[in-house]
């Protein structure tokens, strides 16, 4: 994507931009959305690089090489624009530009896939040979406090998730003023004020910073799109739209020869602003996941009976988000986790 703005490239940044919502590798999501995710990473990097290596061969096999390819032709305007070139008379470092994305993207979508199916295959077959069938007195104590960690650490992480996403919405809020950049700004003010007025940054904080998610997808491929060299052939006469926007041109085609380009003289807020945006959306993404999962900070929640045997919350959540549990969790968890009915549960413990 950064190497080149072509169409071909366009497509791994829909594939990027559609990671962070693939799950973590395991052995059922291999089986599932994360295994077809990882194969249609392969399958278009393969395509792609055989359609580079077949364009290449049909250059090479109708001498002179190219001749069928004139500059500004409108054949060679499209292909170009797609990402084939003919590769004779640029220099090194542009042929290597518009050939590696596919070698790199092919080798590396195969070791990936290979890496993850045999991990998961691993973890599976580690975790089935250490299962055991230990007495109910041995296996309780471990797994209270197991459960009880695990709530403990999402919580922190949940928190730690609200700041971060509201640190990046302000950095790149002001990293490069513009109208699209103002809409990151205004989300970091609203929740800012919502949380200083000790408000709980919850569930709606979570479909907020989902919305800004959307916006930081259609920047990233806007900001992708004004590279290429018809866009800025259009937007030649009319660079107010531009500015007002916020998507400055990054790369410049040489007039000498349209398949060479290079960096324009834009100052450094504009270079590093496509990768501070890139960076929002993979928070936004993460954190709004956890945020829109009700059942993992209020269903999972555990809970404590009380002398009636009614079910008393035993988790309340502060104004920064995090989970306080209150005494006699592990207990709860341990008798729970044995399936004991809830009217037994006042009698057991007291005795």
């Amino acid at each position: 994507v950064l190497c080149r703005q072509t169409g071909l490239s366009f497509i791994y940044l829909l594939l990027l931009l559609l990671l962070p919502m693939v799950r973590i590798p395991t052995t059922k999501t291999m089986a599932g959305a994360t295994g077809q995710y990882l194969r249609a990473v392969m399958v278009l990097s393969f395509l792609t690089s055989i359609a580079q290596l077949s364009f290449q061969i049909v250059l090479l096999s109708m001498p002179p090489y190219g001749n069928f390819l004139k500059e500004n032709n409108t054949t060679e305007t499209i292909l170009r624009h797609v990402g084939l070139i003919r590769l004779n008379g640029i220099r090194i470092e542009d042929g290597f530009r518009y050939l590696a994305p596919e070698i790199l993207m092919l080798i590396t979508s195969i070791a990936v896939y290979v890496g993850c199916t045999k991990l998961s295959a691993e973890t599976t077959r580690s975790r089935t040979s250490s299962a055991s069938a230990p007495s109910t007195a041995a296996i309780l104590p471990p797994v209270s406090s197991t459960i009880a960690y695990r709530n403990r650490r999402k919580a922190f992480f949940i928190t730690v998730g609200k700041c971060l996403a509201l640190a990046s919405l302000c950095l790149v809020g002001i990293l490069r003023p513009s109208a699209l950049n103002g809409i990151y700004f205004l989300a970091f003010l609203g929740g800012m004020t919502w949380w200083a007025c000790y408000k709980e940054l919850s569930r709606p904080f979570g479909v907020v910073l989902h919305c800004v998610q959307a916006v930081a997808a259609l920047h990233i491929m806007a900001l992708f799109i004004v590279q290429m060299q018809f866009v800025q052939d259009f937007l030649a006469n009319n660079t107010n739209i531009c500015r007002y926007l916020g998507l400055t041109f990054l790369m410049k085609t040489l007039d000498s020869d349209p398949r060479m380009q290079e960096f324009s003289n834009a100052e450094w807020a504009s270079f590093l602003n496509p990768v501070a945006l890139l960076w929002l959306y993979y928070i936004l993404g993460i954190e709004s996941y956890f945020l829109l999962r009700p059942r993992l900070i209020r269903n999972m929640s555990p809970t404590k009976y009380d002398g009636t045997g009614r079910r008393r919350s035993t988790v309340r959540q502060d104004a920064h988000g995090s989970v306080i549990l209150s005494d006699g969790y592990e207990d709860v968890i341990q008798l729970d986790s044995l399936g004991v009915p809830p009217l037994l549960l006042p009698f057991l413990h007291f005795s």
